[in-house]
This record gives C-alpha cells, structure tokens and sequence, in this order.
C-alpha cells in the first residue's frame, strides 16, 4: 500500500491526467446505458413455470395487457359509442397488438327472432337512445362483458390490448429489415415498452399520423380519374387524429407497457433528486465536521470519477439501470466518501505530528493502509453477496455494486495520493482551530463512561445486548415476503390509483391462467365443460378474483339463447352431440384464448388487482389444494402466467437472504479470523455486526415492512459497510496494545482516537442512506431507511458492545506475527517454547508482552518485590549480587534463558540484579497475563504451563543441589537447561 500511495504521489500530475482521460472515455461509453424495469428482472432463469408458460401463451396468446380506461356519464350515445369505436380501431392497429377485447369484439351471445346471435354486441351502433339502452343493459347482463369489458354501472369501459411478445416483435422487425435489405435497427425491451406506451398515448393525445391512402395493389393501371375516386374513398375511411381526452370524462392507459415507462421515469427524476441533494448533504455534513471546505469536496470528485467507470462498465456487461441499479451512484457518493474520510483525517493528524509531502502518504498507508484494503474487500464482498440470487435484477445489482464501491476503493487509492501532492498544502492539520477541544472532550467523555461502566462488567452488558436483540430474533418468522413490481410504487403515485380505479370499477392487470390437458376432443365433452363450468363459479365467489372466462361460458350462453334466453339455462347441456352443433356458432378465433390442441387443451383465465405477492401465491395455493381434490375432475393441469411466476419467486428471495447473510458473516469471520488468527475476534467481530441486523428484521416484523429485493439487501450490505469501523476498532486496539501493554488502556485509548471518526462516517452513511427514503419506489425507500438505521444501530455497537468484548482480549495480527523476526535458536534453546512451533511461539510471543531494554539498563533490581518471570527473545543480560560490599556476577544470560520465574507464584525480594549489557528484548510474563492467555489461546497457554512447571521443577532441583554445595552461588545459572542445549537439532521443537 505504501509503494501504491507513494507511486501516486511521486507522479501526481501523470495519475490525475490519465484519470481524468478514463473518466472522459467512460462518460462518452456511458451515454449507452439502456433502462430495464420489466417484471421479466423479478422471474428466475430456471423458474419451473416458464417454460410452461411459454407453451400455454404460444397456445393462447399473450397475457401482458395494455389497458385503455373510458369512462363517461353517458358512454352509451351514438356520438360517444362512435368515438369509442375509432378509438378501438386505431388501437387495433398498432403493430404490437396482437388482439383486442371491446365492445366492439366480444361476442354477445343471445337469441334473436328465434335465432342465436353470436357477433359483437356494438357490431351496428344504433341511433335511438332507447336501443342504445338495451345494449347497456346487454352489455351488463353478459358475463363475458362485466367487469372485463364494461362496469356494472355501464358508465365505464375497457379496451383491452394483448399485446404482442417481445421476441415475435423482433423477429418481425428483423425480417422486415431483411426483406428491405437493411441492417434491423436494436429493439430492447425498455424501448419495446416506449414504442407500445408512447404509440397508445399519440393515439390518445390525438397526436399520430394520418397514414397517406394508397392505391391497391393493380390500381396504378385504372384510369387517373377511377384511381383518384379510390384514393378519395380510401381517405374518407381513415380515422382523423382526435384528442380523446376532450372526448370522455376520463380516458387513460394501465398495464404493462405504461407501468414499465413511468417507472423508468420515476427512475431519472429520483436520480435528479436525490444525486444533488445527498452531495449538499455529505458537503455540509463533512465541511462541518472536518472544518475543510476542500476535505468535503475531495469526495464528490471521487464520486464523479467513480459513477463514470460504473457506467462505462454498466454498458460493457450489459446491464442496465433498473429498479435497484439506479440507485449505485448514490451509494457510491455515501459509502466512499467513508474511506476519504478516514484517509483525509490521517493526512491531517500527519501534518500534525511534523509529516509533510510524501512523509505524510507514507504516514497514512502505514497506519490505515491494511485497514483501507480489507474495508474495501469487505463492503465490495457485501455488495457482492447480493448477486447470489436467481433473480436478475439482484443478480445484476449485486455486480454493479460490487464493481462500483471496488473502483471507488481505488479512485480513493490512486487519485486521493495524487491530490494531496498538488492541493494537500491548503488542508490544515487536525486540531489547529478552536473547537477541537469540544470534540475532544466528548470522546473523553466516552471513554470515562466505558471505563467505570461498562467495560468492568462485559458479561451484563453482553447480556444487555442480548436481551435486546432477542425480542427481535422471536418476531423474525413473521416477515411478509414480496415480490410484486406494483408494489414498488407507493399507493399515492398516479399510475397506482389509476390502476386501482380500474380493478374497483372493472377488473385488475393480473391474468392468471389455468390450462387442463387431455385428450383430443375432451373439452367438447359434457362432463368435463361443466367441471369447469362449476370451477369458473367457485372462482367468481372469491373476492380476490375480478372475472373468469373459459370456453364453458359460450357454450353456456349459447345453451341459454337455443332455450329463448331463460337464465336459468344459462348451463352445460349433457348431450355431447348438442355441444358440437353449439361450437359452430363460433369462429375459432373467438374461442382461441380459450381451447387449443384439437379442443384437448382448455384454458381458465382469471384476471386479478391482488398486489401483494404472498396474497396471489395463496390464491394460487388455494386453486391447486380445491384442483387436486378432485371435486373439478382429474385432468391434469398448470397455473401459468407472468404474475404467478414473479410471485413465487418469494421462495428464493427468501433463500437468497438465508445465503448472502450467511455468505458474508462467513466471509466476515474467515477475514477477521485470519487477520487476527483468532476465532475469538472473529466471533467478536460478527457478535457486534449482527447485532444491529437482527434489530432491523425484528423492526421490520413490528411495522409490516415486507422482505422484499429492496430490503433483503439491507443485511449483506451493511454488514459489509459497518464492518469497516469495527476493522478499524480493532486495528487502531492492536497498535495501542504494543504501545500500552494493557488492554483496558489500550482499548480506551482506541476508543478516543476511533470515536470521533466512527462517529463521523456513521453519521455521513446514516445521512445518505436517509437520502434514499426519497425515492419513488418503496423497496428502495425502505432499504434506505433500513440501512440508516442500521448504521446508527451499528454506531451503537461499535462504540459500546465492541470496546467492552475487546477489552477482554489481545489481538495480534498475520502481519504482527509475519514481520517478527524470531530466531531458529531461540525455539531449540529455551525450555519455555518447548513443543511449539515457530509459529506458535511467535504467536506466544505477541499475545504477552514484549519488553525492550538498552545497554546498562536494569531489568530487575536486588531487594524489589517482584510478580514477573522473563525469557530472553534477543540480546544479553548478566545477573549480579553485591556480597560483602563487591559486586559479584553470578551468571550471564543469552537467548532463550529464563530467570525470575519464583517472584511468578510467589510475592518474594529479588534475590540478585539483571542488568542488560546488550540491547535486548524480553518476553514478561506474570500471573494475570497467564491467565488471561488461557482465555485468549487455551492451546498455548497449555503448553506454557506444562512448560513452566517443568522450569520450576528444575529450579527447585537445583536449590537443593545448592544447599548441599559448598559454593551456593555457582558462576553459571543453575537452572538452564544443560540437556535442551545439547539436544540434536532434529529432536522436538
């Protein structure tokens, strides 16, 4: 990271200008990015229904709907009737729509003079007001007709357009294209819905073109007056543009196409909100808190830069903005600018210890530099996470993001060295100006509390915490699960009460089908026709459903017109033959959505306003459970249809959530574990980072906040993020520890160094994620607001529950024990490290404390009360006594020797002076160090103690050779161990 930092630093002007031009080049690719909002994102790949859904909208035609509302007090006069008629055709027309219902194509089945009429109710419209009121009234009484086409008060009407699937579009554009001669023009599904969406809505506006009347194919040889009476008839048959919204009382379009493009624009319109607002916010917040005007701005740059390379990306992956990617920049601006924070903090604390120019990058990169890289692996990890998913659109933001925070890291990296080479001389150093003394005082404040408060009891307030979170663990199982691309939207948006106003006065946009199988010919049968006759009225009964239609309908109608309109007939006859003669009244394209296959497939079609995607699984659920009874026959069956699929994809939302948390915390406590080469900081770390998650899902369970894409990110992600101050804790405790030698000063030196920082960052994502519950799109407000409170919630933790759990343990980290150098003669020689590696005794070594002496410096002084024993790691000390007024050496101490191991088990005088005539390390052990080992690291501890009673046996067997010596006090030390230096070197370690 030095090396990074310096390099950028050194050539700070050639990284600024080669960012500069990526960031151009990615802006120009950029400008590609297409929007995707389908319900297609929210259906997984391998779904078991879509391939069956496939086959049953090939069979019976689309059920993707564009709607066209009409409503007027009096629709039922000629000159409204004949508007709404060329409105119909001009519908009709465009080439996306495969077919329309109106009433001017559903068939009015009824007896007539003894005959059964089957055309469409509107086939003539009449002129006399009174004829026009019994086709209301027809209108009204025929089940085809209410609700699906015309409201129970017949003032209202649907024209209902079947839209055309995507790829048929392209495949005709394609061949159009190739019988032109021509390279095809792109068609992707964001501008398949504009085409659709803006074609209705010139139709409605009056705004379309008036195709020019041409001549039929062979006219062009007809004399020049026949052609033009031709041409002139052709233009008398052409439907004038007419704005339709001066015609009716209401006329508007729901449905797939028009959800789909204002989402879209919701889309650009949060973005031209929410992007400027949450840049004044993280100016004022960090101009504020950093007193820097250029501190705060630092961060919008890299913003800038950043969003630019996501972009750039965006195109070059495919992916494009959808109902969660768009929210990327935002998170880019209020996650990364953590990381500048921090960088930016240590720049100025550098300045203020006497670093300046490439003295200062190096001061950062060595204090921050590990942290600054695994911060960004984590919360890229916690983005990353998300994608594991079988929806697409999680799929893809979980790579947009993942990708997006990783290049903020390394703007944050390269450009941020470079910067402060140029500009870094205006930013002043930390605790220059008046008011630090506030700050400082708080942090003092925080520490005083955590001392005599909390971190004397961890057990109560690790209990505390959890007897919190457990209310929340307990409401977890009863979070609604959704998955609905209606329920993005709030209820107050237009395109939700429009959508509403339909479904109360006709019927929803939700079609759901229920497709039998049998034999050719089985639904020309009596028996089957009146099980679904008896299934259609069980269905009609639900309020969850708006309206039924199946081929047992017509047959119905017809068997109640052949008997002279009688309602009471309106049923299945039992004669098979009857049913055939009844077919004939039908062309096969009025029963197409209805049977396929030879009459040996039969198709229900349900139509539905139920937003709530656990409320239609139900439904469906309830249909399967009343099918497989048996009382509706045994056919075999399918529900399809695009709602039912984007609705049972709950399941793997659910399994989605059970995996990224269970992937990060995985991921979490292996980096933690392996930093630190301890489970037990990494339990820590995860300890105090689910912390706030459980609270969230249990807020989330107490308010009715559904788990939904937008929220079931909430976990993953900010586990991620808030793992950052929580690294940072741990690091800056790992420092203080070297330097303090005691962990309850450690720990509260890192809290006054941390708290002000944590605070800071804490606060800044809090504010920006709060940005988010600006949007229009409620999974994306409610992740913003979830993730705010998350990081308050994660605030509390760090700066409570993670000093007092630190507190009861030391931390070493890999590179603590990978920098240390340790001598091979060290392990061979000293009984202390006997049957250790020399990892082990490294890890020894750095989990007790590590002393330093210099030459002439006393170790231990003849008459002091003593409570330590030493191993010498490095250098040389000699041990002397003064006898009869003359210093006498006793002995002198090299690597590995042990000495003062009685004052360890025993409040006694020291017996001699240790002076170093070397400059030398020592390893110091006492009593309270052992045993808080024992908790650190059991094995090690194990070892040690076996170890050390081994030396104190030793050290008694030689104070009683010595009683018996005539010298009592021999010139070497009596207690080393004669046979461990003699031992082979490939004896025991």
């Amino acid at each position: 990271m030095q090396r990074l930092f310096k390099f950028c630093y050194r050539y700070a002007l050639l990284v600024i200008l080669a960012i500069l031009a990526l960031t151009g080049y990615s802006l120009w690719q950029a400008k590609e990015l297409t929007v995707n909002v389908s319900t297609d994102s929210l259906i997984p790949a391998d779904s078991p229904l879509r391939l069956e859904y496939e086959r049953v909208t090939d069979e019976f035609g689309s059920d993707q709907l564009a709607l066209i509302y009409v409503e007027d007090d009096e629709l039922f006069t000629e000159a409204k009737l004949t508007t709404l008629r060329d409105l119909s055709k001009q519908l009709k027309a465009l080439p996306q729509v495969q077919r329309v219902e109106s009433l001017f194509t559903v068939n009015d089945i009824r007896s007539v003079n003894g005959w059964v009429d089957t055309s469409p109710l509107l086939r003539k419209i009449p002129s006399h007001p009174e004829k026009l009121g019994d086709k209301q009234s027809q209108a009204i009484d025929n089940p085809l007709m209410l609700r699906s086409i015309i409201s129970e008060d017949g003032n209202a009407t649907l024209i209902t357009l079947y839209l055309k699937p995507y790829e048929e579009i392209v495949e005709e554009r394609e061949e159009a294209a190739r019988e032109a001669g021509v390279e095809p023009e792109p068609l992707d599904k964001g501008d398949y819905d504009k085409l659709i969406y803006h074609g209705i809505q010139e139709i409605l506006l009056g705004q379309n073109e008036v195709p020019a009347p041409t001549l039929p194919p062979g006219a062009e040889k007809l004399d020049p007056a026949l052609q033009e009476k031709i041409l002139a008839s052709r233009s008398n048959n052409v439907i004038q543009p007419l704005d339709y919204r001066t015609q009716f009382d209401r006329v508007f379009q729901v449905g797939s196409p028009a959800l789909h493009v204002l989402m879209a624009q919701y889309i650009f319109d949060d973005m031209s909100v929410m992007l400027p607002l949450a840049c004044l916010i993280l100016v004022i917040l960090l101009g504020v808190m950093l007193r820097s005007v250029q501190c705060a701005i630092i961060p919008v740059i890299n913003f800038i830069i950043s969003t630019a390379f996501t972009g750039a990306m965006m195109v070059y992956f495919g992916v494009p903005l959808s109902m969660l990617t768009y929210i990327v920049p935002a998170l880019i601006l209020i996650i990364g600018a953590t990381e500048d924070v921090h960088i930016l903090n240590e720049y100025r604390m550098a300045k203020a210890e006497g670093q300046t120019g490439e003295g200062a990058v190096a001061y950062i990169a060595q204090h921050i530099g590990l942290t600054l890289f695994l911060t960004g692996v984590t919360t890229s990890m916690g983005f990353a996470v998300t994608g594991i998913s079988d929806l697409a659109i999680m799929q893809e933001f979980g790579i947009v993001a993942a990708i997006a925070i990783l290049s903020r890291f390394l703007v944050s990296l390269t450009f941020l060295p470079a910067w402060l080479r140029i500009f870094g001389r205006f930013i002043k150093p930390a605790q220059t100006k008046e008011g630090d003394e506030g700050k400082d005082r708080l942090c003092d404040k925080v520490a005083r509390f955590l001392e005599h408060k909390l971190i004397p009891q961890p057990r109560n307030v690790l209990l505390a915490f959890i007897a919190i979170a457990l209310p929340c663990v307990i409401l977890i199982p009863k979070i609604r699960v959704s998955n609905d691309l209606i329920g993005f939207l709030k209820p107050d948006s237009e395109i939700v009460q429009q959508l509403d106003l339909v479904a109360e006065k006709l019927s929803g946009s939700k079609v759901i089908y229920i497709t039998f199988y049998g034999s050719e010919n089985e639904f020309k049968k009596h028996q089957s026709l009146r099980q679904l006759s008896a299934l259609s009225d069980w269905l009609r009964a639900d309020e969850r459903v708006d309206t039924v239609t199946s081929v047992a309908d017509y047959i119905a109608l017809v068997n109640q017109a052949m008997t002279g309109g009688d309602i009471a007939n309106r049923n299945i006859p039992e004669n098979d033959s009857l049913i055939a003669q009844y077919l004939v009244f039908f062309h096969s394209s009025d029963l197409q959505p209805y049977v396929a296959n030879k009459f040996g497939m039969a198709n229900v079609v349900l139509r539905s306003n139920i937003s709530d995607s656990s409320e239609l699984n139900q439904l469906v659920a309830d249909i399967r459970e009343a099918l497989n009874s048996g009382q509706y026959g045994s056919h075999r069956y399918k529900v399809t249809g695009k709602s039912v699929m984007v609705a049972s994809a709950v399941d793997r939302i659910i399994n989605g959530q059970v995996i990224s948390l269970t992937s990060m915390t995985a991921l979490l406590f292996a980096i933690v574990g392996l930093l630190f080469l301890s489970t037990r900081a990494a339990s820590l770390a995860v300890l105090s980072n689910l912390f706030p998650v459980v609270m969230v899902f249990g807020v989330m369970a107490a308010f009715g906040v559904t788990l939904n894409v937008g929220t079931c990110m909430v976990a993953a992600i900010t586990i991620g993020i808030a793992v950052d101050d929580t690294l940072h804790m741990m690091v800056r405790y790992n420092k203080e520890l070297k330097r303090l030698k005691n962990e309850h000063l450690a720990i509260l030196s890192s809290v006054k160094a941390e708290f002000y920082p944590v605070l800071t960052t804490s606060l800044g994502l809090a504010g920006g994620f709060v940005i988010l519950g600006f949007s229009s799109f409620v999974p994306v407000m409610q992740f913003g607001l979830l993730s705010a409170l998350v990081m308050i919630l994660a605030l509390i933790a760090d700066v409570i529950l993670t000093p007092v759990l630190l507190s009861t343990t030391r931390l070493i980290t890999l590179w603590d024990v990978l920098g240390f150098n340790l001598r091979k003669a060290l392990i061979e020689r000293s009984v202390m490290f006997e049957g250790l590696t020399k990892w082990q005794a490294k890890k020894l070594i750095l989990l007790a404390n590590l002393e330093e002496r210099e030459i002439g410096e006393y170790v231990v002084r003849e008459g002091e009360v003593g409570d330590s024993m030493y191993v010498i790691i490095d250098g040389e000390l000699e041990v002397s006594k003064k006898i009869d007024g003359n210093r006498i050496i006793l002995s002198r101490l090299t690597l590995g020797d042990v000495f003062g191991e009685v004052a360890l088990i025993s409040d006694i005088k020291r017996t001699a002076d240790v002076t170093a005539t070397t400059d030398t390390r020592l390893l110091r052990l006492n009593w309270s160090e052992l045993e808080n080992l024992q908790r650190y690291n059991p094995f090690l501890s194990s070892r040690l103690f076996l170890n050390l009673s081994r030396i104190l046996g030793q050290r008694l067997k030689s104070s009683l050779e010595r009683i018996e010596s005539p010298a009592p006090f021999p010139t070497r030390t009596p207690f080393k161990s004669r046979s461990r230096m003699q031992r082979p070197k490939d004896g025991p370690k």
